[in-house]
């Protein structure tokens, strides 16, 4: 398969260094810029990658894992997520951007992000590229605000005075521990 050449040069910047001063960040940004990359910002931030810590951590430890409930978890998470910040989107904003969902490089992504793609597409969504994504608006809003963690649209909804929550219970541990012990996920 050919890959086509982007015109982006993107760095993570709030994936790499989530916790920034104000020059310090400032920093960065001019560096990026003088090197003409863009932050690789992402809409949709989650924890799943604490998921599949409390999934290898069980493998480990040699527990029963009902794949069902493991798989009914994720994808519920990951839906919960998308939907929380494209509310957040639609209320900061005023629409819902073109989004970039953070999913990470780890065994149970890589086990149901098939399944993921098609809830998706169930509920009304389109895959497109990451270069695709990058021309939303939204990638040139680069609000003046120290949250890195939670994405671009938490960002511009905290510097536009959102009073809502910049994230949910899903992206805390000790919910996430609960949520998989309590749905029976492993024995």
């Amino acid at each position: 398969m050919a890959s086509r050449k982007s015109r982006f040069k993107v760095f993570d910047l709030g994936s790499v260094i989530p916790f920034l001063t104000k020059a310090d960040r400032d920093a960065i940004r001019q560096a990026l810029a003088e090197r003409g990359y863009m932050n690789g910002y992402v809409t949709v931030d989650n924890y799943d990658r604490y998921l599949d810590r409390l999934w290898q951590t069980a493998l480990r430890e040699k527990k029963k894992i009902d794949y069902d409930k493991l798989r009914q978890i994720y994808l519920e998470h990951l839906w919960k997520s998308i939907a929380f910040y494209d509310q957040m989107a639609r209320q900061a904003i005023g629409r819902s951007p073109k989004h970039v969902l953070l999913l990470h490089e780890n065994d149970l992504a890589a086990l149901y992000v098939d399944e993921l793609v098609a809830l998706l597409r169930e509920k009304g969504w389109k895959i497109i590229s990451p270069t695709e994504a990058y021309t939303d608006p939204i990638a040139t809003n680069v609000p003046e605000v120290l949250l890195n963690n939670q994405g671009r649209v938490a960002a511009i909804a905290k510097a536009n005075g959102y009073p809502g929550l910049l994230s949910q219970d899903s992206e805390d541990e000790a919910f996430l521990e609960k949520l998989f012990l309590s749905a029976g996920v492993m024995e």
